[in-house]
């Protein structure tokens, strides 16, 4: 028997409410073990990470007498390598995509804070996503998990369209924010069995005006995935403008083995100078089953900046991944 000890926040329904839900209880272990120098803190070592891992629990329940659903989750991140997962509070756990919704013929609308559709979007091209130095958040804005945040995502129509629309309320994050919408996504995709082309737009959304576009196929064994975006500060005028892009591909050389690379470029304009941020990482993955994968990396972003000393941040280990 197996015995599972939970914070109470997400325990989302009593012993009589489970017996009519389709309830889930699911996670991803992935820690890595590697060597991280990085030039622009001054620090080189041994390191055991725990990227991103997490517990969870999900599910829906009819609504009776009508062709409605209740959708619901509750994701928190833990720390396998320490025990600390909110590392500014020191709390085991911290809040990651949480929801509830409603879900229909008519698409699905659910609030509570979870991934932007343009963060969703970035995940479909980067192929080193969680971890240390590899992921695309160190070279470009848009990987936002926002709070306060009301989505309608539409059913697929004309053989794979779909968009969404999200809104979210600023809650007096400045004098000038405590509107319905202060800051809101749309998003708009297309997908096929050979191809998904989609474009997303941030307004105020972290601070910044944001448009990403993506574009993923599949060549024979060869997965492959552009990025192209370009961001600015929300509010302002001439504000500094960072654009991006990266491009992906990954080799699925046998039903276990897949190699992977990818590269990208964000290059910004701000007032003391331009900054250049360069990408460059390759992996591979051993999956010994569908839910568990073995792995290594070498990872570097290299940050040059006018008027000040270029860094280099590498990393390069190997770690192991499991789902349940």
């Amino acid at each position: 028997m197996k015995r599972l000890l939970l914070p109470a926040s997400i325990l989302l329904a009593s012993g009589a409410q489970l017996a009519h839900a389709d309830l889930s209880f699911y996670g991803k272990a992935n820690v890595s073990y590697q060597q991280t120098d990085l030039e622009s803190k001054d620090t080189e070592q041994w390191e055991l990470n725990s990227n991103a891992s997490r517990i969870g629990l999900k599910g829906s329940t009819p609504i009776d007498n009508t062709a409605l659903t209740v959708i619901y989750q509750a994701e928190y991140e833990i720390a396998v390598d320490t025990g600390t997962a909110d590392s500014k509070s020191g709390n085991t756990f911290k809040q990651r995509n949480t929801f509830v919704g409603i879900q229909g013929d008519f698409g699905t609308l659910s609030a509570g804070q979870f991934d932007t559709a343009t963060k969703l979007l970035g995940k479909e091209v980067d192929q080193f996503n969680d971890l240390v130095i590899g992921d695309i958040k160190n070279i470009m804005e848009g990987e936002n998990r926002q709070k306060n945040i009301v989505q309608y995502a539409s059913p697929t129509v004309l053989g794979g369209l779909s968009f969404t629309a999200a809104v979210s309320p600023g809650e007096n994050r400045d004098a000038n924010e405590d509107n319905a919408a202060d800051g809101n996504v749309f998003s708009v995709q297309y997908q096929t069995k050979q191809f998904l082309f989609a474009i997303a737009h941030d307004t105020d959304i972290d601070d910044y005006d944001t448009t990403r576009a993506i574009f993923t196929t599949r060549l024979g064994p060869v997965d492959l995935g552009v990025l192209v975006q370009t961001a600015e500060l929300a509010g302002e005028v001439d504000s500094q403008q960072e654009d991006s892009a990266l491009i992906s591909a990954a080799f699925n050389a046998t039903h276990k083995w897949v190699l992977k690379a990818q590269y990208g470029v964000g290059e910004t304009e701000l007032v003391t100078g331009d900054q250049e941020k360069t990408q460059a990482a390759l992996g591979a993955d051993y999956k010994l089953s569908s839910a568990l994968t073995v792995f290594a990396y070498a990872a570097q972003v290299e940050n040059d900046t006018v008027g000040a000393i270029s860094t280099t941040d590498s990393t390069a280990g190997a770690g192991i991944w499991f789902k349940f």
